[in-house]
């Protein structure tokens, strides 16, 4: 078979390249418009096995490359645009490019856009004017293309990818290589979290023992709530747990199972804090349901003992200022006056009555007083109205006085047994019937 040349020019490259086809030999060169008379050296390389040089002067060089009829040997046919660079294709004289377009025994795989037969030599790298393109049989790739098992991206002209690339819904971040990267990946000062899917997730994200915090695929720093639950999150996935100050300057405290506290926080190991739920730390004096307490700056309740002065007990501290209201010491509430003096007995404060034993001890649950009995909230406060104790409904009067036999509540006549406790669906001593609510029925 006789072996038919073709020359291609071109007109970005900037040194001379050569590729192979079955049965005819591709020849490219660069062309230089800045040179009155454009010189262009010819690579031609034939069937791998012999290589000749020739050297072409095209002179009037304002004149565009297929305004030259003949060249050497060869002559125009065509003109076409590849990955963003313009060929001249001539052929050697007497040639017409259709007798060049396929080999008679090349299938239609084989074949690439310009009708030659292509090889594997075809499946390879090539650079140009500063970008990367992948051509395969022949041709620039374009779109996601897997290649030796790595995910490349190529734009509409063929070039290859580099760094961030997004629309709307997806981003995805390819490497100086153009291979496309998944997980945590910083670009620039912003750390992303890509996945091979391009999602832009808001979400927890779990690697191995770290954990992070994703929105819009930006990982974040500070404290989220996601859900229900309360974490801080760093950039490096590590969560921090206890008091945290978050990135804008607020102050949380969150446990490690994701609660959120506010209020005074015991935090262990004799520390106490006091985080508002606007994010505002305080030190010093705070009031907790209407009970003061004085936090010092390293985080202790400032320590104070007990001193009797003229027959009366005071609270004071280690500045030796006299505590005023509600302290507590060793886990038990006491109150003190406006004169500093520990109370006894029945407390009036913030509106609720509170009950005091003869050491000052503030009570909680039932309590006998005299011939009555009342009831003492968890908080110390006296109960009035209804009170569920232990399943069981009972009735304290305005004075919190547990009531017993018939009383009419509302417009509902209820029974009250001697233990003070509500008789449902049952009959009175008096026979009375009485309903699942106890009402008189």
């Amino acid at each position: 078979m006789k072996k038919k040349n073709v020359l291609i020019a071109l007109s970005s490259l900037t040194m001379a390249s050569a590729v192979t086809l079955t049965a005819y030999t591709v020849a490219t060169a660069p062309v230089h418009a800045e040179e009155s008379v454009r010189k262009t050296e010819w690579v031609t390389i034939s069937n791998d096995r012999s290589r000749t040089r020739t050297t072409v002067y095209f002179e009037a060089g304002d004149q565009k490359i297929d305004k030259h009829s003949s060249i050497d040997k060869f002559e125009y046919q065509n003109t076409y645009v590849e990955a963003g660079v313009r060929y001249y294709v001539f052929v050697e004289k007497g040639t017409k490019l259709d007798e060049l377009t396929n080999d008679p025994n090349a299938s239609s795989e084989e074949l690439n856009t310009q009708g030659y037969k292509s090889t594997d030599k075809d499946n390879q790298w090539r650079e140009s004017g500063g970008n990367r393109y992948f051509y395969s049989k022949g041709n620039p790739v374009k779109g996601w293309t897997m290649i030796d098992g790595k995910m490349y991206y190529f734009n509409s002209e063929g070039v290859m990818a580099k760094g961030l690339i997004a629309n709307n819904s997806e981003r995805y971040y390819l490497g100086d290589n153009g291979v496309k990267q998944t997980g945590i990946v910083k670009v620039g000062t912003t750390t992303y979290y890509f996945d091979s899917a391009g999602s832009r997730k808001t979400d927890i994200i779990q690697i191995d023992d770290k954990k992070y915090y994703a929105k819009d695929g930006i990982i974040q720093e500070g404290v989220f709530k996601v859900g229900t639950a309360w974490y801080y999150f760093t950039l490096d996935g590590k969560t921090k747990s206890g008091l945290v100050k978050n990135t804008d300057g607020k102050w949380y405290y969150v446990t490690a199972t994701g609660e959120r506290k506010v209020g005074l926080i015991e935090a262990g190991g004799g520390r106490y804090y006091y985080v508002t739920e606007e994010g505002e730390r305080k030190h010093g004096e705070v009031t907790v349901n209407g009970k003061k307490y004085t936090l010092t700056e390293d985080d202790q309740v400032e320590k104070a003992e007990w001193k009797q002065i003229d027959g009366k007990w005071y609270y004071v501290t280690e500045s030796g200022e006299k505590q005023k209201g509600w302290v507590k010491d060793s886990g038990t509430w006491y109150y003190l006056g406006t004169d500093g003096v520990m109370q006894k007995w029945w407390v009036f404060d913030g509106g609720k009555w509170y009950y005091l034993n003869g050491s000052g001890e503030m009570q909680t649950g039932w309590l006998q007083d005299g011939t009555n009995w009342y009831y003492l909230n968890g908080s110390g406060a006296m109960e009035t109205n209804w009170v569920e104790v232990d399943g069981v409904w009972y009735y304290m009067n305005n004075s919190g006085s547990m009531v017993t036999g018939w009383q009419k509540i509302g417009s509902s006549w209820y029974y009250f047994q001697t233990s003070g406790a509500l008789l449902t669906n049952g009959t009175t001593p008096d026979g009375y019937k009485v309903n699942a609510n106890g009402e008189w029925v």
